[in-house]
């Protein structure tokens, strides 16, 4: 079921003028995404990283910490200014998860956190592209909000209010499944899981 998106539609225009506001945003409205980010970070262990939807770098600081060589893509170019003066040793180019402007089997792990959920997203292209641009043998991570197996009252309804903020919970297990992977799946919070394959 899908729903309309009434009260607030997440642009690229609205994250240019909200970037110097978001990470106080985050970590007081959405602890489990923060959750999230740590997750995956704790996934990476040596070599490139690229982070699709990177916001202001959040991630990708703590990954540079670990001593992996950091990318980013985003199409705002408020959160990539942000991004830039965080993790200054990063690159970061302005671009869409749906045509992620690097070439086939380029790094080591490609990860998402807390970006693809939302009303009108195809999680299929994006993730189609994360995998492209991943290296064989490498890793695809996501963290974010996935949809029940099954769609009680309840959870109808709560995704009709989700739905005004923009945000829309995908099947992500059976997006990878459409794709030729089974993913390894593990809860982080209340609804919020993390997603991961290792590229064939």
């Amino acid at each position: 079921m899908k729903y309309r998106s009434e009260i607030k539609v997440w642009t690229t225009s609205f994250y240019d003028g909200f970037a110097g506001w978001y990470d106080a945003f985050m970590r007081f409205a959405f602890p489990p995404g923060e959750k999230g980010r740590e997750r995956v970070v704790a996934e990476l262990v040596e070599g490139s990283v690229l982070d699709v939807a990177c916001g202001t770098g959040t991630l990708l600081a703590m990954a540079r910490e670990k001593g992996l060589s950091c990318y980013g893509v985003d199409l705002s170019r408020g959160m990539l200014d942000r991004a830039r003066a965080k993790v200054p040793e990063a690159e970061f180019r302005q671009g869409s998860y749906y045509e992620i402007p690097y070439p086939d089997d380029t790094f080591d792990y490609v990860v998402e956190t807390n970006a693809m959920s939302g009303v009108g997203i195809d999680a299929r292209k994006a993730l189609s592209e994360m995998i492209r641009v991943c290296k064989v043998g490498g890793k695809v991570v996501i963290a974010d909000w996935p949809a029940l197996e099954k769609e009680t009252f309840g959870e109808r309804l709560f995704m009709k209010m989700a739905s005004w903020n923009d945000d829309f919970p995908q099947d992500y297990r059976g997006v990878f499944g459409e794709l030729g992977y089974e993913p390894e799946e593990e809860v982080i919070g209340h609804r919020y899981h993390l997603f991961q394959i290792t590229k064939r």
